[in-house]
Parts: C-alpha cells; sequence; structure tokens
C-alpha cells in the first residue's frame, strides 16, 4: 500500500490513545490515525455493549486471551491465562491530589456515577459495617474521547509490526490487515499506546530494547535498552468463591438461557435491568496489619524496613471486589456451575514484591509475547494474600448480614487452619488482577527506564509510550484512572511541543494550572519512586 502522511499516529485505542487521539484533534487542521486491532464498531456487541455480560468475553475473538510462562516454586507448578483487562477506580496515597474544584472539574468526557443496587448490597454493606467500618462507594463510567472529530481516522483490525525508524528518528509505523501489509507516515511523532504487554513487543521487532534478547531473534539493535520488558508488576488476586442463598446473586442473567436473553433484551430497548450492573459493584479496602503481625516474616522485615513492607505509606493492604456472581474471568480453570447463586470475593493484594517480564516469543511481530507475570516469587506476597483471604472468610462467614446467606465454598471447601495447605491452594488458584504495569518504566535515564518524564523513549526522537506500561510502581488500586492522567498531561506535553499547531497553550508563556502543576509534580514523583522489593 502507498504509505498515507497523518500529523501524529497513535498505535493502541485503547484508554490511553483514545484520550490522546481525542486531545490533540481539538486542532480540527491537525491529522490524527489511530491503529487499533479491535473491531471495527464494539458497541454494535452485545457483551461489550452491556455492562452485565462482560463477562461472556472470555475465550471469545475479543478476549487477546494473552497465556504466561510456567512459574516454579518449591510446592507447585501453575499456568495461567491472562487478559487484557479495565479498571474502574485508583487510590494511590504516595502520588494523590488534594481535593481541588479545578481539578475535579465537571465538564471532562469521564462521568462518575453512584454505584446501583444489587441484590447482595445491603448485606454486604452490614457485613463491613458490623465487622469493621462504615463504606460509601462510587464507581467510574467511560464514555468516548473520539466524537465529533472528523479529523481522526481509525484504522481498526490491523496489527502494529514495527515502528519506522530512520535515522533514529520514529517516522512512522508499519501494520498487518486482512488486506496485506500497509505503512503510514507520522509528520510530527509516533505516540505507542498498546498496553503493558504490546508496546515493549512493539518497541522490541522495532530494534529498541534489551540487545541480548533482539539478537537471540535476529532483530537488528536500534537502541540498546535493558529496561524494554522487564518491571511488570500486576496485582496478584485469589477468587474467594461462596455460594449464597438463591435470589442473591445476578448468576441467573449471566448464563446462557432464557432469564439471561430476557435481559439482554430489556437492557437494549430501556437500558434497564439487572445487566445493567457493572458486575463488580462494590470494593472495600481493609488494613490488617493486626493479623499480619502474628506472622514471622513479615515481622522481621517490617524491623528491617523501618516500616509496614506491604504498607509503606499506611495504605490498605488489600482491595476486596464484590462480584455478585460466579466470575469466571479470575477462574479460568474452573467450571462454571450449571445452577445456583454465588458470590465472588476477588482478594487483591495491592503491593506486591514479584516482578516479572515480558519477552518475545520469535521474530514474527504477530506472535503474542512471551509473558512471565512470576506472581508470588517474594514470599511476603503469599503471606499477605493468604491473611486477606482469611480476613475476607470472616468477614463473609461472621459479619450481620453475610452470615445468614453464605453457604459453603466453591469449588471446596478452604482450609484456613494450616498455613501449608492454604499455600497451595493459593498457588493453584492466584491469577491476575487484570492491572499490569511498567513495562516501559519511567526512568531519570536509560539506565533506569525506558521513557523520560516527557514519556519520549530513550535513544529514538519523535517517539513516546503514553500508558499503563511506563508507571514504575503499581498504583495501590486500578491504574485506569493513572493511565486517564498519564494521557491527559502525555497530550499536554506533545501540545506544548507543537506551538504552531496548539497556539492556546503556547499563549499562556509558561504559565500553567494548578491541575498541570500537580500533574507534572505527580509525574516527578513517578519517576523517583521504586516499589522496593529488596
Amino acid at each position: 500500500m502507498t504509505d498515507a502522511e497523518y500529523d501524529f499516529i497513535v498505535v493502541g485505542g485503547g484508554t490511553a490513545g483514545c484520550c490522546i487521539a481525542g486531545r490533540l484533534a481539538e486542532n480540527p487542521n491537525v491529522s490524527i490515525l489511530v491503529i487499533e486491532a479491535g473491531a471495527d464498531n464494539p458497541m454494535d456487541h452485545d457483551k461489550i455493549r452491556i455492562p452485565g455480560a462482560g463477562f461472556g468475553l472470555i475465550e471469545t475473538g475479543h478476549d487477546w486471551a494473552y497465556e504466561s510462562t510456567m512459574v516454579d516454586r518449591d510446592d507447585c507448578r501453575r499456568y495461567e491465562k491472562n487478559t487484557r483487562g479495565r479498571g474502574a477506580t485508583f487510590h494511590d496515597e504516595q502520588t494523590a491530589m488534594d481535593l481541588d474544584p479545578e481539578v475535579v472539574g465537571t465538564r471532562g468526557p469521564l462521568d462518575l456515577m453512584p454505584a446501583i443496587s444489587i441484590p447482595l448490597a445491603g448485606p454486604l454493606r452490614t457485613a463491613w459495617e458490623d465487622r469493621v467500618a462504615k463504606y460509601r462507594g462510587v464507581r467510574t463510567n467511560s464514555t468516548v474521547y473520539l466524537e465529533g472529530k472528523s479529523n481522526i481516522t481509525i484504522k481498526s483490525r490491523r496489527r502494529s509490526k514495527k515502528i519506522i525508524i530512520e535515522d533514529g528518528i520514529a517516522v512512522g509505523v508499519q501494520v498487518q490487515s486482512t488486506n496485506g501489509l500497509e505503512t503510514y507516515r507520522a509528520k510530527y511523532e509516533v505516540i505507542v499506546s498498546q498496553g503493558v504487554y504490546e508496546s515493549p513487543k512493539l518497541l522490541m521487532h522495532s530494534g529498541i530494547g534489551p540487545q541480548q534478547e533482539l539478537r537471540k531473534h535476529g532483530i537488528d539493535c536500534i537502541g540498546d535498552s535493558y529496561h524494554v520488558g522487564k518491571n511488570l508488576i500486576d496485582h496478584p488476586v485469589f477468587p474467594h468463591v461462596v455460594r449464597v442463598k438463591d435470589g442473591n446473586s445476578i448468576d441467573a442473567f449471566i448464563r446462557p438461557g432464557p432469564q439471561h436473553d430476557k435481559a439482554v433484551k430489556q437492557h437494549t430497548e430501556s437500558r434497564t435491568g439487572p445487566l445493567c450492573s457493572r458486575l463488580l459493584e462494590i470494593a472495600a479496602f481493609p488494613h490488617i496489619a493486626d493479623r499480619l503481625k502474628v506472622c514471622r516474616e513479615w515481622r522481621e522485615e517490617s524491623q528491617r524496613r523501618g516500616h509496614d513492607p506491604l504498607s509503606p505509606s499506611g495504605q490498605p493492604h488489600f482491595e476486596l471486589d464484590f462480584i455478585p456472581a460466579f466470575a469466571k474471568p479470575f477462574l479460568p480453570h474452573v467450571q462454571h456451575p450449571p445452577s445456583r447463586h454465588y458470590l465472588t470475593v476477588v482478594v487483591d493484594l495491592l503491593r506486591p514484591f514479584s516482578r516479572g517480564e515480558v519477552m518475545l516469543r520469535s521474530n514474527d511481530p504477530l506472535d503474542d509475547p512471551a509473558i512471565n507475570e512470576n506472581f508470588l516469587a517474594h514470599p511476603l506476597d503469599i503471606i499477605g494474600l493468604r491473611e486477606g483471604i482469611r480476613f475476607t472468610d470472616e468477614l463473609l462467614r461472621r459479619g450481620e448480614g453475610m452470615k445468614q446467606i453464605v453457604q459453603e465454598d466453591y469449588p471446596e471447601p478452604l482450609p484456613l487452619n494450616s498455613d501449608e495447605q492454604m499455600h497451595e491452594v493459593i498457588l493453584k488458584r492466584v491469577t491476575t488482577g487484570y492491572h499490569p504495569c511498567g513495562t516501559c518504566r519511567l526512568g531519570k535515564n536509560i539506565d533506569e527506564g525506558v521513557v523520560n518524564g516527557n514519556l519520549k523513549v530513550y535513544g529514538v526522537k519523535k517517539l513516546r509510550v503514553i500508558d499503563a506500561s511506563i508507571d514504575p510502581v503499581i498504583p495501590d488500586c486500578r491504574p485506569q484512572q493513572v493511565v486517564h492522567m498519564t494521557a491527559e498531561k502525555g497530550s499536554d506535553m506533545i501540545k506544548r511541543e507543537y506551538p504552531s499547531l496548539y497556539p492556546e497553550l503556547a499563549s499562556q508563556n509558561g504559565a500553567s494550572t494548578n491541575y498541570e502543576r500537580k500533574l507534572s509534580k505527580n509525574m516527578h514523583d513517578m519517576m523517583n519512586l521504586t516499589n522496593d522489593n529488596k
């Protein structure tokens, strides 16, 4: 295909990519190309459009179905599937901004909504208040950044193969479509926003990455950048499933059958009904230092560091996600029960120590990357997760409101009274929290990271990475809000570099709003943060 040129090329149409494209397209005379592997119009698909139907995307053509490598442990070998996921909330006391009307705003493209009612909401809140403390929550809902932007061209169902680099400058992207190989050129910049697994893979196939890894696959090294693909961090989670009394979940509306079909029809016609549920309806954030103090390993590490190793700034140890159904995405190898009603509590360790990596599987850019999540490599991670599960079970079994509803564990009882047996169960069932980050991390120089404070890739001009892969530390909750912040800040960085295209920023003569100053401080803080796992 003959080369087509755009002012900016954004590779990846996810959370970050759509934000960047939408912001850059605010000048109607600037042309933006978004390259996306997904469907032409995702909102035409019920399982994407309808919130409560989302579990049905697993093992379909919309599921990347990434697989991680085998992980060796002393007492277990396990195999885990990972898929691309999205989150909804964020809390990080190390980088949080103070409440500020200018920061919060009301005119952005993202809506904040109160959580809707579900059958288990009342008992869950009652149990939490009975066993811990009061709870109040909200959830967020994303809207499209690209609406009304005729200067954005979206090329869907295309897989990126490599970034075209000439004389150390990124000038375009080569992609594979159903019609063959296509090449697009960028007048100003190429922005990579393909996510934590695909962004480092694209860099490596373009010749940017650890020299030894590139040589192994016969790829010419344009930029020897050791940290590309390293520092993979994810929240390890344990899905604690219990059967509940009938009528206290939405399982009947998720399973294939007449009730599911009726609920889909209701949502399609009126945007009402049980499938309006976002599935994850309630979240709690416990701090369980009193429980961890009984663990020798935790006490020794706390003494050595001078602070709680799993809560260095006093943040919660866990996020507990309450899903009023059997949550298949977190139990890919457990048979979906054909009947009855269930509650899944996802126990999410917020500050894990273990680090994995993303490598190349071959020299074919269309092959999936080789992913090693390396969950629970550090002994404190499994200890923390173990105590979080015990805390959760007590909440369910003894909490007023829940203890009257919860029946038995699924698929088998948890061996709560044995540390060793609990470790075996955790190793078999632990899975991704769908919150990976870190594989193109921010760093002060190429010896510490992949991109600099302006999100530019070290060693190559006119190339940036803007997505969750740049986060050097994992947020204490879902990374999506951090991705929005990074994309907004990254868009402003790009605009400031091209004053002829975006004079509204240049006219400020270097002045910045309180919002921008706080975002800049957060970006600077991120460059100085590391999860201390030494």
